[in-house]
C-alpha cells in the first residue's frame, strides 16, 4: 500500500524522528518523498539522546533537541503544528513556536 495514494494523514513528530536515529535536517524533504505531504508537526524535543529508541517528550528548553531546529521543521513543513511537551513549561513552548514563525496573536 502508497501511504500517499491512501487518503491517510501523514504526521511528523520530532521527538520520534530524534529519538529513532533521524537526521532532522533535511527530515521534511525526506518524509515528502515517502508519504507526498505533511499535514501535521508534533512539535517536541526530547529528554533522551539521538537514536535512543526513548520516545520522552520534553520542554523546548530543557531537551536534546535545539528549539531552533524544531521551529525550522515546523516552517519548512509548511503545516499545522501541535506542541505534546510537559504541560509544565508548555505555555513557553507555544509561545517561542509562535514567535519563531512569527505569527501574532490576537486578544
Amino acid at each position: 500500500m502508497r501511504l500517499a495514494s491512501s487518503g491517510l494523514d501523514s504526521a511528523l513528530d520530532t521527538c520520534h524522528a530524534y529519538a529513532g536515529g533521524e537526521e532532522l535536517a533535511g527530515i521534511v524533504d525526506r518524509v515528502r518523498a515517502i508519504t507526498g505531504r505533511i499535514d501535521l508537526v508534533h512539535a517536541n524535543s526530547s529528554r533522551d539522546t539521538f537514536d535512543s529508541g526513548a520516545d520522552r517528550h520534553a520542554n523546548f528548553d530543557a531537551g536534546m533537541i535545539e528549539p531552533e531546529t524544531i521551529a525550522s521543521i515546523v516552517r519548512e513543513a509548511g503545516s499545522d503544528a501541535l506542541v505534546e511537551t510537559p504541560r509544565e513549561g508548555q505555555r513557553a513552548d507555544i509561545d517561542y513556536l509562535k514567535a519563531a514563525l512569527g505569527i501574532v496573536s490576537i486578544g
